[in-house]
């Protein structure tokens, strides 16, 4: 008998584009590497060494892909995505803000040559 090891076990485990994004994903989600490892069927130690880079970047990335995605939707015309953009990353001057004492009335935006006021209710 021979003390070659080839053919014994299971064969070495190849990333696939699917497995790749699926670390991906479930890392962005916060799930942990044992978890992950279970959902790929591999151990932790191969997760580790061939989903490193998923494992770093995956949050990152995803929450990049999502940006994209958001910024995609404004541009194309979607309200809600151009009020949350704007409301998150537009400046001091998009978040929405009520004063105390006002009653918490509507806010009107009123946008006129490309630069937008805020008319809280009851303000004249």
């Amino acid at each position: 008998m021979s003390d070659d090891k080839r053919g014994r076990g299971q064969p070495p485990h190849k990333p696939t584009d699917k497995s790749r994004q699926m670390v991906q994903v479930l890392k962005a989600n916060g799930n942990p590497h044992k978890v992950i490892a279970m959902v790929i069927g591999v151990d932790e130690k191969t997760l580790m060494k061939h989903y490193r880079h998923e494992l770093d970047n995956g949050f990152e990335q995803v929450k990049s892909m999502v940006g994209a995605a958001l910024v995609k939707a404004s541009l194309g015309g979607n309200i809600g995505a151009i009020r949350y953009w704007l409301a998150c990353r537009g400046g001091p001057e998009w978040k929405h803000r009520t004063e105390e004492g006002t009653g918490g009335g509507e806010t009107t935006i009123i946008v006129r040559g490309g630069i937008a006021s805020v008319k809280n209710e009851g303000d004249e």
